[in-house]
């Protein structure tokens, strides 16, 4: 898929199926761990990363299908600012509310190993 950016005479290019398996692995892997009792949280530090990550995801899910809609529109080569900028919102804070929801998540257990081990 790609998309011309205003003012540019280039688009980018990327798979769809790449970031949206990049986010699944990382649920499956934190859900499993989860399941078998490799990871033991409170209640809300388990609700703290569930929103976190669930509100990340759903911002980046909106963004990419934004994007997508956009770069299947040939009759539109140039998005509204608006546009643009739930796009760029979606692709980039999405992904970093989901970050910030995977850390909280190893700051809380490393604290809690280096806590049970002292």
């Amino acid at each position: 898929m790609s998309l011309r950016w205003p003012g540019s005479h280039s688009g980018y290019i990327i798979g769809t199926h790449v970031p949206c398996y990049g986010l699944a692995g990382l649920f499956a892997i934190f859900a499993c761990s989860y399941a078998v009792g490799w990871i033991r949280l409170g209640e809300a530090m388990a609700n703290w990363h569930f929103w976190l990550s669930l509100s990340g995801v759903a911002m980046f899910g909106l963004g990419f299908a934004l994007f997508a809609r956009i770069a299947a529109q040939s009759a539109v080569p140039y998005p509204g600012q608006g546009m643009l900028l739930v796009i760029a919102g979606g692709m980039f804070i999405g992904p970093a509310t989901f970050v910030a929801g995977q850390l909280l998540l190893m700051i809380t257990l490393l604290i809690r190993f280096t806590a049970d081990h002292h």
